[in-house]
């Protein structure tokens, strides 16, 4: 399945409605939630979910470009006490004001920016004049098993009141998709390690928990696709495991940075789109069933990649000494590095093995 960011792009941002577009505790997987359990897992972890409205202005090209305002509204997870909260960085990006509004009251709040990771689509946020607040606890994503309950809460479609619940399971794991953002894809960003899941999902529910049957947030509701080109999609929707986002957090509490990301120097491109390679897919393309590695689905032309002799089709196996057994590590293994760094790719295809030296570029800007 291919997950890209052009036009009839089947990854869709959960960010506001925008006119335009603690430690960790164990969780407990395999524990099937019934309907009668809902209300004790929203009790644990409701009061800490968080709406959030945001106001800016974004400058758009085309016939009809120029400077336009927009409202938007997301959710947000509060971590600390005093009003540290968890969101998506697509949720307040170009947001002039942030206002939140705490579970079951009406006052809002106002909020600014500790720091934000675009790369990882990440960004904390601190209420002002708040004390005392509940929190959310955390699980380990790690833990997780296809077929485990889960619900998702979040402000969707900033429907006025409580926040709206849905209900469903872990549909798959390592997920690799992009969204039209920074990152490994031209004028994109490659998110890893994924949750699939059937819950429902909408606008608004990005930075929102996903939570397993013992209350714990595993995931970040992210993205959802909503066609496949021409073939609507149903009920598939992806939540950032927690496991990845927390090491996020963590950089930037470690130095905020009032809006911008916390590495400095941009994030290395290498210029390709990428999947999990599957045995029925090595098979459809001639190669062993048995390879594991980073499928190409496409080359961006004038990019790092572009000049190496990656083609569509071809498996990446190997950074430097890093060996590659899916999507998300190709991932992990660029973010890893910087623009300038020159780094030996190996890979395999249907015409045998290659490898290269390139030199990775910086990430384009949306």
């Amino acid at each position: 399945m291919v997950l890209g960011g052009s036009a009839g792009a089947v990854v869709a941002k959960l960010s506001s409605s925008n006119s335009q577009p603690a430690s960790p505790t164990v969780n407990n997987p395999g524990v099937t939630a019934t309907p009668t359990d809902i209300q004790g897992i929203l009790s644990k972890v409701e009061p800490a979910v968080v709406d959030i409205q945001t106001s800016g202005t974004v400058t758009q090209g085309g016939l009809f470009g120029g400077t336009q305002q927009f409202q938007g509204a997301g959710t947000g997870m509060i971590m600390t006490s005093n009003g540290e909260v968890l969101t998506n960085n697509h949720v307040i990006a170009n947001a002039s004001t942030i206002k939140v509004q705490l579970f079951n009251q009406t006052k809002l709040y106002n909020a600014s920016i500790v720091g934000t990771d675009p790369a990882h689509d990440v960004a904390v946020i601190k209420i002002q004049g708040v004390s005392n607040l509940p929190t959310v606890t955390f699980g380990k994503s790690s833990s997780l098993q296809v077929g485990d309950s889960v619900v998702a809460v979040g402000n969707a479609l900033a429907l006025q009141g409580l926040p709206t619940v849905t209900q469903g399971i872990v549909s798959g794991l390592h997920r690799s998709i992009t969204t039209s953002s920074n990152g490994i894809a031209s004028g994109s960003t490659t998110l890893a390690d994924m949750i699939q899941t059937d819950a429902p999902i909408n606008p608004g529910n990005s930075g929102g928990p996903l939570v397993n049957s013992a209350g714990q947030v595993i995931g970040m509701n992210t993205a959802i696709i909503a066609s496949t080109g021409s073939e609507p999609a149903q009920n598939i929707g992806f939540a950032e495991a927690i496991d990845s986002v927390l090491p996020a957090v963590k950089q930037i509490e470690a130095h905020p940075n009032s809006g911008t990301t916390p590495a400095t120097g941009g994030k290395a491109f290498l210029g390709v789109s990428i999947e999990n390679l599957t045995p029925q897919i090595a098979a459809q393309l001639g190669l062993p069933s048995s390879l594991n590695g980073a499928l190409i689905v496409d080359v961006v032309p004038g990019s790092p990649a572009g000049g190496t002799g990656l083609t569509a089709g071809s498996v990446i196996t190997k950074v430097d000494n890093t060996t590659i057994s899916s999507a998300s590590q190709l991932v992990t293994a660029i973010q890893q590095k910087k623009p300038g760094d020159r780094v030996t790719i190996y890979w395999t295809n249907s015409n045998g093995s290659g490898s290269a030296i390139v030199t990775l570029g910086s990430a384009p800007t949306a």
